[in-house]
């Protein structure tokens, strides 16, 4: 048995994130695990001002956004969009465009990465993560 010692809120995070992820796998269908799963992923991300400070940590939220709408669209949507030709469209434009921002995201990640470990004594460029942003969800 593993004895975890945390303080204060993170302690009562961690309990209801176990608790929760125990009733997902008593009540629920195993192909449904990761979408609250993923929720509680950025739910704890969000919350915690300490987590979102960094570049890296903002870039994995925005991974983690495109990833729970990509495992939302395609759970719920490929099963209701069998018999409707326009659902079936809809669906198919959003499961590609989620897998594209996903992609995109992973690209991001990695030139954050080659930045930070290359390019090391550069200074952070403050218009990065406005430019990665654009590009990643697809705005001109």
């Amino acid at each position: 048995m593993i004895k975890v010692v945390l303080h204060g809120r993170h302690e009562v995070w961690t309990s209801s994130y176990y608790v929760t992820s125990c009733l997902v796998q008593q009540y629920t269908h195993p192909r449904y695990y990761i979408i609250p799963g993923k929720t509680m992923n950025l739910l704890h991300s969000i919350t915690y001002r300490k987590l979102r400070s960094t570049r890296q940590r903002i870039i994995l939220i925005h991974f983690c956004f495109s990833l729970l709408f990509l495992y939302i669209v395609f759970i719920s949507g490929v099963d209701t969009a069998v018999n409707s030709e326009v659902g079936c469209v809809v669906v198919a434009g959003l499961i590609h465009y989620f897998t594209l921002t996903t992609l995109m995201w992973m690209g991001v990640e990695a030139r954050n990465l080659y930045s930070k470990l290359v390019t090391v004594f550069e200074p952070e460029k403050d218009w990065f993560m406005k430019v990665a942003s654009l590009i990643a969800w697809g705005k001109k």
